[in-house]
């Protein structure tokens, strides 16, 4: 009997500390979740120190509603393009609307006809959390007094911004902006791989894809996931750089080269400017500097920008790593030098 009743005390004990461990558990994943979901919905207090800022931007950012599925439409060539018409998009930082043409870009109508300046790029260029007077194109056309077509899809690569070019009557633009960032990289590295072709997504992948992403913007569990996401990403990607030397053969310069190579009968007799301009400014832009000696022997009227030096951290949203109306201003006037400079 002693012995039945010491053993039914022991699994007692570890039943109430495996109850009670469970209970700490819970509760510090409760914590996290509503931590995370707190820093991403309060830019202000996300910003109070580095790792606030840092947890409060991940999350955000794996949490966050693209406007290709917001407001896009399926495109079997490009993937997506905006849908036409107005569309209102908003988040922490920002609400705006987006006015599109019937070419699903974010510009009016007028635009698509005889422009002087067409300007591709993401969605730096596209102008997400800006209205669509403040954003660089509208700023160019109202400073140059020509005619501005804003050409700038989210998440576009340079292959995509150069198949998205042959659509656009550009017969009589005398400027071609095109926008870089950094992670244009990826598409533009397949755009080679495939010898100047790119595999499109199915429709159906990109219904889905939109689905969850608004759901995603609306889920309480979803910044927490994004933040853990991002750390076995960053362990992953440390362990495998000390792990293996391998490099890709080739590298981001090559890579953009190639796609202007295939398509410079879109771009010759032009002023081409490239305008590297990366999110949550680094100060780092590297692309430029790589790329302004390896380009020039395209034999094109090649001029460049790096944002980075004049676009300080006052010039992008706390979250959101886009520029506010501020860094839209001065992106204009560099482009603006160069569009007046003989």
């Amino acid at each position: 009997m002693p012995r039945e009743s010491t053993g039914m005390r022991s699994f007692l004990l570890y039943a109430k500390l495996i109850v009670i461990y469970a209970v700490l558990g819970v509760s510090m994943i409760l914590a996290f979740l509503y931590f995370t979901n707190f820093l991403r919905h309060n830019a202000d207090i996300a910003a109070s120190n580095v790792l606030t800022l840092k947890i409060g931007r991940t999350a955000y950012l794996y949490s966050h509603a693209s406007i290709q599925y917001v407001c896009g439409r399926y495109d079997p060539q490009l993937g997506y393009l905006l849908k036409p018409g107005e569309c209102n998009f908003q988040d922490v930082e920002y609400k705006m609307r987006f006015d599109v043409n019937s070419a699903g870009l974010r510009d009016d109508e007028d635009s698509l006809a005889d422009p002087d300046v067409v300007l591709l790029g993401d969605s730096h260029a596209l102008g997400i959390g800006v209205s669509q007077d403040e954003i660089f194109a509208a700023r160019i056309e109202a400073g140059a007094g020509l005619k501005v077509l804003n050409a700038g899809v989210s998440s576009y690569g340079t292959a995509r911004e150069m198949m998205l070019l042959r659509r656009l009557n550009i017969y009589s633009a005398n400027t071609i902006v095109i926008q870089y960032c950094r992670n244009d990289f990826g598409e533009n590295k397949k755009y080679f791989e495939f010898g100047g072709r790119l595999d499109i997504m199915p429709q159906e992948k990109y219904e889905n894809i939109a689905a969850t992403d608004i759901e995603n913007q609306q889920s309480f569990i979803q910044p927490g996931i994004g933040v853990l996401t991002r750390a076995v990403e960053k362990v992953t990607e440390s362990v495998g750089s000390f792990v293996s030397e391998k490099h890709d053969e080739i590298d981001e310069v090559e890579a953009f080269k190639y796609a202007i190579e295939k398509n410079r009968d879109l771009l010759e007799g032009k002023k081409i400017i490239i305008l590297e301009l990366n999110g949550h400014n680094r100060y780092d832009n590297l692309f430029v500097s790589k790329a302004k000696p390896r380009l020039q022997e395209l034999g094109l009227d090649l001029h460049f920008i790096d944002a980075s030096r004049f676009l300080t951290d006052q010039d992008y949203f706390t979250l959101d790593n886009h520029m506010t109306a501020d860094g839209h201003r001065k992106v204009a006037e560099a482009i603006l030098e160069v569009i007046r400079a003989p």
